[in-house]
């Protein structure tokens, strides 16, 4: 880093750090006001006034703007009743969230972390309080701006991921339009929340909206949204490239590895079959004129597999129109025929790819809680258990359920049971290894399939799943917190069972 850059910096951290003492003094002046002095509507203009000048030149143009916002509603000279002093303590509640954002963000920039940004465009309120913890719960920074907000208040516009605009009319066509022609650095989606006023949803489509969720369900739907952005970007993009004509397989492996893509290669149907038991790729890219039943006989492999759900299939080559038209029934999702600049196919291919795996995350994913959903589930083990047993190697169950959602339910609300289980999954999740397959059972139960561990590994595993619970219980938003307590239970592979629903019958059992 450049001397100059490590000096801005420096003053960026220092003008935040007396981001308190600014905030006392309109306190100060905030009460003043509510008491009913209106003398001190000067000294407010003022203040504001200079948050407005400094926020933009420290790079934090969203402090800006709100105080702009706060600065012209004061101009009126707005006579001091108990309406007003509201709407200037909310003002400066907004700014203080946006003051700590802001520090969140900085650190993270100057640390080498990579936080993911999300826009939340709606005024204050219970949704915006919701909307904003399961973004926090996905791992999202997330800005809250004023219902017309536009991306040039936002710092680093091109790097916002989701935005989540409340309806407010026709004007927010415009307003998800605007962020459309905005370069983004990764894959963005905007998002309508519906509340009074219905979404015409061509109108929607047309702007760029992705999804319209009604108020009721925005929170739940959003943490799904959230969870798929995550696990969408969380690996590099995979790809089987399985090819016959190694020069031309090697042009299109080049160019996907140049957009970031790891490329596995393949001759044919069985070679690209072995890739797969490994893990699921993003895409697979398979020429038809492979032996043993051609790039069709290795897309129909795909489609028997439940894990491949959502998995696009592009084939390759020369067709006759009565097999392209075989191939589309068969699972393909697109044939490529003709002499094509490898670049040009690489791009497709990795779009491809990258929608695929939101596509597909949207679909095996429990939307609640981000795990791989019941069926999702039960594939992942079934193909668990084959494996292990055909390389005789060790595979263990682990069921933990989340103890006391009764009571939580009765004595804190429903809402606040499922933001209990959202956080048992991301506990888990962050516990266990990074190759152990994270599921949910339903109710208040996780699963989690522990490949290559014996019952003294799995054990291992269990005793930091309970002692992270224990260090992680859930912060409810009054400030108290609610214990996390897990009920676990280990099958054995061989031992406990041989068959998937063995296994997670002596699980329940135990």
């Amino acid at each position: 880093m450049e001397p100059f850059e490590k000096a801005f910096d420096q003053l960026r951290r220092d003008y935040l750090a007396e981001s308190g003492a600014r905030l006392a003094e309109l306190r100060a002046d905030a009460d003043a006001y509510r008491a009913g002095d209106a003398s001190v509507l000067a000294a407010l203009r003022t203040r504001f006034h200079r948050l407005v000048g400094s926020g933009g030149s420290y790079g934090f143009p969203e402090i800006s703007s709100a105080a702009r916002q706060v600065e012209r509603w004061l101009a009126g000279a707005p006579a001091p009743d108990a309406a007003n002093a509201d709407t200037l303590d909310d003002s400066i509640d907004r700014l203080a969230v946006l003051f700590s954002e802001a520090e969140h963000m900085l650190r993270a920039a100057l640390d080498g972390g990579a936080s993911r940004l999300a826009v939340v465009a709606a005024p204050a309120g219970p949704l915006v309080d919701d909307l904003r913890e399961v973004l926090a719960g996905a791992g999202f920074a997330a800005r809250v701006l004023p219902p017309d907000a536009r991306p040039e208040d936002v710092a680093r516009a091109d790097a916002v991921q989701l935005v989540v605009i409340a309806f407010q009319g026709n004007g927010s066509f415009a307003l998800a339009a605007s962020w459309m022609v905005v370069p983004a650095l990764s894959p963005r989606t905007i998002v309508l929340v519906e509340q009074d006023v219905p979404v015409d949803r061509l109108r929607a489509a047309v702007a760029g909206v992705e999804m319209v969720l009604p108020a009721e369900r925005a929170a739940s739907e959003l943490a799904r949204l959230a969870q798929r952005h995550v696990l969408a970007s969380a690996a590099r993009f995979v790809a089987v490239l399985a090819d016959d004509a190694p020069e031309r397989q090697e042009r299109l492996g080049d160019a996907l590895r140049l957009l970031g893509v790891e490329v596995r290669l393949a001759s044919d149907p069985v070679s690209a079959e072995q890739h797969l038991e490994v893990s699921i790729p993003d895409v697979v890219i398979a020429a038809a004129s492979l032996p043993d039943g051609g790039g069709r006989a290795l897309a129909r492999l795909v489609r028997q597999d439940p894990r491949c759900v959502g998995v696009p299939v592009i084939l390759l080559g020369a067709v006759s129109e009565e097999d392209r038209l075989a191939a589309l029934r068969e699972g393909v999702e697109e044939v490529l025929v003709g002499a094509r600049e490898a670049g040009v196919v690489a791009a497709e291919l990795r779009a491809r790819a990258e929608r695929g795996r939101r596509t597909r995350e949207l679909v095996r994913r429990d939307p609640l809680t981000g795990a791989l959903a019941d069926v999702s589930l039960r594939a992942e083990l079934d193909h668990a258990v084959a494996m292990a047993r055909r390389d005789d190697r060790p595979l263990a169950l682990l069921l933990a359920m989340v103890d006391g959602l009764r009571g939580i339910n009765e004595q804190h609300g429903s809402a606040a049971g499922d933001r209990l289980l959202a956080h048992a999954a991301s506990v888990l999740r962050g516990t266990v290894r990074q190759s152990d397959v994270v599921g949910r059972r339903g109710g208040r139960t996780f699963c989690v399939v522990l490949r290559g561990s014996s019952r003294e590994g799995a054990g291992r595993i269990a005793r930091k799943v309970e002692a992270a619970a224990a260090d992680h219980p859930y912060e409810a938003r009054d400030g108290g917190t609610i214990p996390l307590q897990f009920s676990l239970a280990l099958a054995i592979l061989g031992e406990d069972g041989t068959t998937s629903d063995e296994l997670l019958a002596a699980g329940n059992r135990g």
